[in-house]
């Protein structure tokens, strides 16, 4: 069995990723719901690949040790978050799930978490990249 070093067990312990992972896993366990109505395959795949979007991009900007392009990452996961919880909202209203409100929470925590993530980086390179929603 291969051995994962000390840093990428710090990477997979952080809290965001963790949540961004669980958050993907319960938006996949729901698309199963969406198979009762055939002509929303689009919504199905759009929800599929941002929910695997978020995820990605949490991955980069948690692994990524350079802070200027760690906000761009951060910022793209943030794009995707945003976008996810809109798409998975929607697909609520559209009664192709039920909404559960505790994800939507969730995903407003992890909005600003993504945040203070870019806000903090901005801090320590001075770069001053701003994000507005």
């Amino acid at each position: 069995m291969m051995q994962v070093s000390a840093n990428h067990q710090k990477l997979r312990n952080d809290s965001l990723w963790k949540q961004g992972f669980e958050l993907v896993q319960h938006i996949y366990n729901s698309l199963d719901d969406l198979k009762h109505f055939p002509e929303e395959r689009w919504t199905e795949k759009r929800l599929r690949l941002t929910a695997f979007d978020v995820l990605f991009y949490l991955s980069l900007a948690t692994s990524n040790h350079d802070p200027a392009s760690a906000v761009v990452d951060w910022m793209h996961a943030c794009k995707n978050l945003f976008a996810l919880q809109a798409m998975y909202m929607f697909a609520c209203k559209q009664k192709f799930f039920e909404l559960e409100p505790e994800w939507v929470l969730q995903m407003d925590a992890m909005l600003e978490a993504c945040e203070a993530r870019i806000a903090e980086l901005n801090r320590k390179t001075r770069r001053g990249v701003r994000m507005s929603r």
